[in-house]
């Protein structure tokens, strides 16, 4: 019987590390759920790679999860674990960038990567619950918008109420950047910007564009983002303001949004659950960012020893490390093999296998039969990130060098959104996505901007292409070829 299987996120650059320890630690959330999952995995090839599943794998864990959040106060274990295990984690990983690791043995850095391993887990198990209730079905998301629909008389702004309700009443990682290169435009007007100074901007934050697999900001990205900022110091100065006091402009809005449609305490509990999982989703995500920034001395050293590519060293899979690392054993034909094709495969809380070679070919035939989709189609759906209409020709962005071809007022599409591209976002007319649900990265950042949004399509990038001329209707969800 061939398995229908779903794909939940796509990335034009990934390997298993660290893709494989997000896949192993969905078994630590479902433990906690008391849920087996169904089967699902990561699916490589040519140095990209999917989070894909048998339909259904993960709906009953995340049924669970969001019966936890409504009955059992679940939140306050996630901002808890979140508080306590993200510093504990980013002091592990500092072991890699404090030492010579030329220096160090083969049993020390299997130890210290096992360290940052066993801490990354221990931050998951709770943080990645959200990911989990929301990424294959986004169940809490759905959920909140039958109860607006339930007390708004005026179904099209629904969207608007949704979006208000659960945008996020902190200040995020990516914001605290964005004022802090405003601050530097200030000085380097002034004539008193130093490079030390950038320098040190950029060490603090280039983890914010890394990733999964990097590189992140490069202090010459920095300074060319820091030239592209306004020369005008009013103008900065204005936005320095509208960051800083953006969480409070939000919470009050809420407020009177509350008092408005009269939501009882419960309904105003759950909106107030999904805003904070959206800001602790994205300051997990950057500190896990930070951590394999950090990580990648540990490869850059297995390529030293080894002589083999950075793509290779992150195709090692972890179980694999102390036999790699104390015993000197690589077979560098396997490596090449698993960036050619290769499928991880976790089934409930078995241990999880790697198929590659005539196994993996099977699956993802199955895999690529499920996501055909009908070109025939002119139109399909997602969710609403953000509220809007818009009409304009279709450019695909998924790195870096695709914003050169993309124009003010173009619809952006893409996989899933990254930071790199958040200067394509800035001018887009709407954002489509294929991947991600209400506290993905094209979610935040479309809110933040204001820019008509469309997430979790699932197919778009399969039926549009750059050119195509397309209607996006953001407020309910779809896209039409013109």
């Amino acid at each position: 019987m061939t398995r229908k299987w779903v794909e939940m996120s796509h990335e034009k650059r990934g390997h298993i590390f660290p893709t494989f320890w997000y896949w192993e630690s969905v078994q630590y959330v479902a433990r906690i759920a008391g849920v087996e999952l169904g089967l699902y995995g990561n699916y490589y090839k040519d140095h990209e790679m999917s989070y894909v599943g048998e339909e259904t794998s993960m709906t009953r864990v995340g049924e669970e999860i969001l019966r936890l959040f409504r009955e059992e106060k679940l939140i306050e274990k996630v901002e808890s674990c979140n508080k306590k295990e993200i510093p504990k984690l980013l002091q592990e990983s500092k072991w890699f960038v404090e030492n010579d690791l030329s220096q160090k043995s083969g049993e020390e850095l299997f130890t210290h990567h096992d360290m940052v391993r066993a801490q990354f887990m221990k931050l998951m198990e709770y943080s990645a619950m959200a990911t989990v209730m929301e990424f294959e079905v986004p169940l809490m998301s759905k959920y909140l918008e039958s109860l607006l629909q339930d007390v708004v008389a005026d179904r099209g702004k629904v969207g608007n109420y949704f979006n208000t309700l659960t945008s996020s009443t902190r200040q995020t990682a990516s914001q605290r950047e964005e004022m802090a290169l405003r601050e530097l435009r200030i000085r380097d007007l002034e004539n008193n910007l130093t490079p030390e100074e950038l320098q040190h901007h950029t060490e603090i934050y280039s983890h914010i564009a890394f990733g999964y697999d990097g590189p992140g900001w490069s202090i010459e990205e920095m300074e060319k983002r820091l030239r592209e900022l306004s020369d005008d110091m009013s103008v900065l100065k204005k936005e320095i303001g509208e960051i800083k006091g953006a969480p409070h402009a939000t919470l009050q809005k809420q407020q009177e949004l509350i008092k408005e449609l009269n939501l009882d305490t419960e309904k105003v509990y759950l909106f107030e659950v999904l805003s904070i999982l959206g800001y602790w989703k994205f300051e997990r995500k950057f500190a896990n960012q930070k951590s394999h920034e950090m990580m990648e001395n540990f490869f850059e050293e297995i390529m030293r020893r080894f002589h083999i590519s950075k793509a290779q060293a992150k195709m090692i899979l972890p179980a694999e490390m102390r036999n790699v690392l104390v015993h000197n054993k690589l077979d560098e034909s396997v490596l090449n093999e698993r960036i050619a094709l290769s499928i991880t495969l976790f089934d409930g809380f078995k241990e999880p296998k790697l198929l590659i070679g005539d196994e993996a070919k099977k699956i993802e035939k199955e895999i690529e039969m499920s996501l055909s989709v009908d070109q025939t189609i002119t139109e399909f759906s997602g969710a609403c990130a953000y509220p809007g209409e818009v009409q304009g020709r279709v450019v695909r962005v998924d790195e870096e060098e695709d914003m050169n071809k993309f124009r003010d007022g173009d619809i952006l599409v893409s996989t899933s959104t990254s930071p790199k591209i958040i200067p394509a976002m800035k001018r887009a007319a709407a954002i489509v996505t294929d991947s991600g649900g209400i506290t993905c990265h094209a979610a935040i950042v479309s809110r933040e901007l204001q820019v008509p949004c469309v997430i979790g399509t699932k197919i778009a990038t399969r039926l549009l292409k750059d050119d195509d001329e397309v209607k996006v209707d953001a407020t309910n969800g779809s896209i039409k070829k013109i």
